[in-house]
């Protein structure tokens, strides 16, 4: 085997070694000494598998660092760069710089174009584009702040990975996008009253673009109700819990059925006399079908039915079936 997977797993089991030493971490001494004397496990079957055990142990103990965070913090740390003041890694750097920039924008496009030094944000008299160049550098200076925050907390943790760093560039991206919907389509009626409130609701929307997709869709669901979107929802819901309740009765009947029948089954196997049976068998009748017009009161025999078996109570056309099994219960009794 080659031994290209055993320095990779004792290279990072070192990491791991040297984070949690270093962070004040309680570490087993078997472990330091095992890790020590597996420096050169090569293609040893025994060795590696030692070796991937206390590689599994240490990764649950430098949580929430792993082993990829630390080998890239470790390979950021190598080169010298005169603005390594600005961050640990490369992609601090670049975010500080770009802080910086959006705040030189918005610098420069109060200096040069304000005209009202004593009510900041204030252009009367400037193009609309400067006031929408001036908007997406207050967002970008927000999303550029979330960015550096969400760095900050990663660093501090030791879980920066460098294979996520396009997610903080889209994030930037969708913070100005989302800056400038909020400050300029979702204030529109306000404006020019609250000229104060687009810029700093720009940077809020640069910060936190779900505030917006949240609003967004808020509006979204105000335009369904208000054409009856969310009405045909409420109604297909509705008509589903109906169902589910139907479905639910006929189990329940279905249920209470069969425990009829099994009750009569019993009184037919103990051999009870036929009146109780019938009688039985009557009231589980009258208690399937409905009372009134063509109901179990209405049920008659007509000449179309089979007639009785004999030794039965004669059937009259104009007696109901619970009347008719009562008296050939008596008859039987007779």
């Amino acid at each position: 085997m080659d031994d290209t997977v055993a320095r990779e797993l004792h290279r990072e089991c070192v990491l791991m070694l040297r984070h949690l030493m270093a962070n004040g971490r309680k570490v087993p001494p078997g472990v330091v000494a095992k890790v020590a004397a597996l420096g050169d496990a090569g293609d040893d079957a025994a060795a590696l598998r030692t070796l991937a055990g206390i590689h599994g142990e240490l990764a649950g103990m430098a949580a929430p660092a792993t082993p990829r965070s630390l080998r890239t913090l470790e390979s950021e740390a190598q080169p010298k760069s005169v603005l390594r003041f600005l961050g640990p890694v490369r992609l601090a750097r670049q975010l500080a710089s770009t802080a910086f920039f959006f705040l030189a924008a918005i610098t420069a496009i109060e200096v040069l174009v304000g005209h009202n030094t004593r009510n900041l944000f204030h252009f009367d008299d400037s193009p609309g584009w400067v006031d929408l160049l001036f908007l997406a550098a207050c967002a970008g200076l927000g999303a550029t702040f979330a960015a550096l925050f969400r760095v900050h907390c990663e660093l501090a943790s030791s879980s920066y990975r460098s294979d996520t760093e396009a997610t903080y560039w889209s994030q930037i991206i969708l913070g100005i996008v989302a800056g400038l919907v909020l400050a300029e389509f979702l204030t529109e009626a306000a404006r020019p009253a609250h000229s104060m409130s687009r810029p700093v609701l720009a940077v809020i929307g640069g910060f936190s673009g779900v505030v917006v997709n949240s609003i967004l869709n808020r509006l979204v669901e105000s335009v369904e109700q208000l054409f009856g979107g969310s009405r045909d929802k409420v109604s297909d819901e509705i008509e589903q819990r109906s169902r589910e309740r139907s479905a639910q009765a006929v189990a329940e009947t279905r249920l209470q059925l069969a425990g009829e029948l099994f009750r009569i089954q019993r009184q037919l196997d103990a051999h009870v006399p036929t009146a109780t049976v019938r009688r039985a068998l009557s009231e589980l009748i009258d208690s399937l079908l409905p009372t009134g017009p063509f109901g179990a009161e209405d049920i008659s025999w007509t000449p179309s039915q089979p007639a009785p078996a004999a030794g039965a109570a004669t059937a009259n056309p104009q007696v109901p079936v619970k009347e008719q099994a009562s008296r050939g219960g008596e008859n039987v009794s007779a």
